[in-house]
């Protein structure tokens, strides 16, 4: 190698405030250990603030930045330390010294894509540092602790030059940059250009050093989600695509075997389905706690988590806001944690907030200051997920067709979670709408009409031409209020019916009815697919039959086995006069223009339950 002792000493030793350390304004140097002047590194906020006559030591790529600004923003006294060359600082009116020394290494592994990077340069040099704090015996240097800091590297055999160059010699500590960062993104691998834990692992055998202290990893592999619910749609769709963002998930619930399963099975597959075939995801890197028995666990994780999101279902939110709310009063991270509920319901995650912000789950000292540990954005989901295969242990399969959209007004300055499935838009309510009352509308009135005919999946039941047209029946009353309520054009909302009842039809998903249909108070509720649009419709005078229809179905799906709400609405009809019943399941007053539409349907099937 090559020592610069002239250069680095000599600036230092020329600057009015001797030493190392201090603010940027003041400093005497300023060593940047990068492998280029990139912004997670060297952002331009540091950069402006610097004096351009402070010393710097880094790498030859980064001195041609540095140095090669224009005039008035190029820094000038900079010094560029290459592969076991050196630099010594002095430090002025002391015998200590510090040996700044640079290592090997690479982004980019040998072979055809390092060839192809030498050509086109798309991924920068890199190298690590070797920091040596001594003092000066005579002409000879003195070591008292070596520090080697790895940078931004693979494990190439480059590296093995390390411990022969310093063989008999101590290396005290070890900065390892980690993170197993890949290009072009985390969903499409096709490069790793930094170090992952086996590789992290290979150095630390390499170099022995005394201490190791990974670094640099949190931007990288350092994204978490927590997520509550294990069930199908949430390893299915929302973990899914968590982990396609570079997200680790950690699952939380109460079933004991959901959570056994995860924690022993170290990945599931995802299979989608649709007109074109199937595709499999295998989904790695989570982890699984029962917050049953490890409430304590699930809070620390939150306190640390970039994510929270929950698939549990609308009557479920009550019980998870506690812990949630334990978590968020735990957060110390500068950046508050996104809270998205991915339920079929309207406004689920003000929903679960006002549970969190209750006086049971958050001191009422700290509400005023929650919206900086947390914000709260409401979701629409949709996908299919049918029931599974007895067999399918955690595997889940899934329609290939989603949509994810998110509210992103919450994040404001701080900027929305990075997650490519997520659509990020100004106004939710017309998305909320427009799937639940098609989507969800038609999908459920497939459902309990085929579960009246003795159809077994909803694929079956829309087979049927009379029930087809029924379900679209039902979907052009609330196609006629969505086009009048959000502006959606008629041609627009045509489409989109038939897109989602060829989607519905799908035969490979083999929806069976009872699994669609299950949970029938939920959906006869005042926001929900059916008393939702028709009681608005039914405000404005316009024409309800083809709803009143799906909903006489609706409140015939009683006593399904398997079904508790099923079991609930039978005792409901048998124990109470229709107009409790209206009331009670419905959720409107008397005096609402919907109220004697719907009277007579349940004195209706009142009759028939026996």
């Amino acid at each position: 190698g090559k020592t610069k002792t002239h250069t680095a000493a000599a600036a230092a030793a020329n600057e009015e405030e001797a030493g190392l350390g201090g603010d940027e304004k003041n400093a005497s140097l300023l060593f940047v250990g990068t492998a280029t002047v990139i912004l997670d590194h060297f952002d331009r906020k540091v950069e402006e603030s610097l004096r351009r006559d402070l010393p710097i030591i880094t790498t030859p790529h980064a001195k041609e930045h540095l140095a090669g600004k224009g005039q008035g923003e190029a820094f000038t006294a900079v010094y560029d330390v290459d592969f076991f060359e050196d630099a010594m600082v002095d430090v002025e009116g002391a015998k200590a010294v510090i040996k700044v020394t640079g290592m090997p290494g690479k982004h980019v592994p040998p072979g055809v894509m390092g060839t192809l990077n030498d050509m086109v340069a798309a991924v920068p040099p890199t190298n690590g540092w070797m920091m040596e704090l001594g003092y000066k015996d005579g002409d000879d240097f003195k070591c008292g602790y070596r520090i080697y800091i790895s940078g931004d590297t693979l494990l190439v055999d480059e590296l093995k030059e390390i411990p022969k160059r310093y063989a008999g010699e101590n290396i005290d500590l070890m900065l390892i940059h980690l993170g197993g960062t890949t290009i072009p993104s985390p969903a499409v691998p096709l490069l790793m250009v930094t170090m992952d834990a086996e590789q992290g692992l290979g150095l630390v055998k390499l170099i022995d050093p005394d201490l190791t202290i990974p670094i640099h990893y949190e931007a990288t592999m350092g994204l978490k989600a927590v997520h509550f619910g294990g069930g199908n749609i949430g390893r299915g769709f929302v973990a899914e695509k968590l982990h396609l963002a570079g997200y680790e998930v950690v699952f939380v619930d109460v079933m004991d075997s959901i959570i056994d399963q995860l924690q022993k099975t170290k990945e599931y597959t995802v299979t989608e389905i649709g007109a074109e075939g199937k595709k499999v995801n295998t989904i790695t890197n989570y982890r699984a706690i029962n917050s049953k028995i490890y409430e304590d666990d699930v809070i620390k994780e939150i306190a640390s988590a970039d994510l929270v999101t929950c698939a549990v279902g609308p009557n479920v939110l009550k019980f998870i806001a506690p812990v949630i709310g334990k978590g968020i009063d735990k957060r110390t991270e500068p950046k508050p944690i996104a809270v998205i509920a991915c339920e079929n319901a309207i406004g689920a995650t003000d929903t679960l907030a006002g549970f969190i912000k209750d006086s049971k789950n958050t001191p009422q000292d700290r509400l005023s200051s929650i919206n900086d540990r947390a914000r709260f954005a409401n979701s629409a989901i949709d996908r299919i997920v049918p029931g599974q295969k007895p067999d399918a242990g955690l595997n889940v399969e899934i329609e290939s067709f989603y949509e994810w959209v998110v509210d992103k007004t919450p994040f404001a300055e701080h900027g929305h979670p990075d997650v490519s499935a997520i659509k990020w838009v100004d106004d939710l309510n017309p998305y909320i709408e427009r799937k639940l009352f098609t989507v969800n509308t038609g999908h459920a009135a497939a459902a309990y009409y085929g579960y009246a005919r003795g159809k077994k999946t909803v694929d079956e039941a829309l087979s049927d031409s009379d029930i087809n047209k029924l379900v679209h029946d039902c979907l052009a009353e609330t196609s006629n209020l969505i086009v009048k309520k959000h502006g959606i054009s008629t041609d627009e909302q045509k489409a989109y019916v038939e897109k989602i009842i060829k989607r519905i039809s799908n035969p490979y998903l083999k929806d069976v009815v009872e699994r669609v249909g299950r949970a029938p108070l939920r959906k006869l509720s005042r926001k929900e697919r059916f008393v939702g649009p028709a009681s608005q419709l039914a405000e404005s005078g316009d024409k309800v039959d083809a709803l009143l229809g799906a909903i006489e179905q609706a409140f015939g799906f009683v006593d399904v086995e398997g079904d508790e709400e099923s079991a609930e609405l039978s005792k409901i009809l048998k124990s109470n006069g229709a107009k409790d019943v209206v009331a009670k399941v419905c959720g409107l007053e008397e005096s609402h223009p919907l109220f004697d539409k719907i009277l007579p349907i349940v004195e209706k099937v009142q009759k028939s339950v026996k």
